[in-house]
């Protein structure tokens, strides 16, 4: 009987293909672009009907417009104008109070349609919705009355935000 020869299996040399791929993580590093990702979580608008007989309280629908210079926050159906603030740090906490105070009138209300102007940075934008969103400190709670008489307390501002079209 012949004895077969073992036939020897070439090596894979990885030391060309392991240079080409760190050389590709290096130059893919070295392009990419490193970026502040912010999330806003809003929900859109629900539509719903109003019912004269069941509300007899006319809506808050809360808008607060936002630009530069100020900043407007309306309420009513017809938009009225509640509060004309300056946009700044006194502002912020202008801002604040009047969002303590509208609460406390309107404890059952949770939604704000916020109305930014195209110019504004993004960052004020998240900054004056937190402000709207829920108050400064874990001891801070508001309190009011609603639309049954009984008493309920908040620890949360309007904490559903809608974006509008941006003006």
């Amino acid at each position: 009987m012949k004895k077969m020869k073992k036939r020897k299996i070439p090596k894979l040399n990885l030391i060309p293909i392991m240079d080409a791929v760190f050389i590709f993580i290096f130059f893919l590093l070295l392009s990419a672009q490193f970026l502040d990702i912010h999330e806003i979580i809003a929900e859109a608008p629900a539509v719903a009907t109003f019912n004269e007989q069941i509300n007899k309280k006319e809506p808050l629908n809360l808008v607060i417009e936002i630009s530069k210079g100020e900043i407007l926050v309306k309420t009513g159906l017809d938009a009225k104008l509640f509060k004309k603030i300056e946009n700044g740090e006194r502002g912020l906490d202008q801002l604040y109070i009047a969002m303590i105070d509208l609460k406390s009138k309107n404890i059952e209300e949770n939604s704000v349609i916020i109305r930014p102007k195209k110019s504004l940075p993004y960052t004020q934008i998240v900054t004056i919705m937190e402000m709207v969103r829920r108050v400064r400190t874990e001891k801070e709670e508001i309190t009011g009355t609603g639309s049954k008489g009984q008493i309920i307390k908040s620890k949360t501002l309007f904490d559903k935000i809608i974006f509008d079209s941006v003006m």
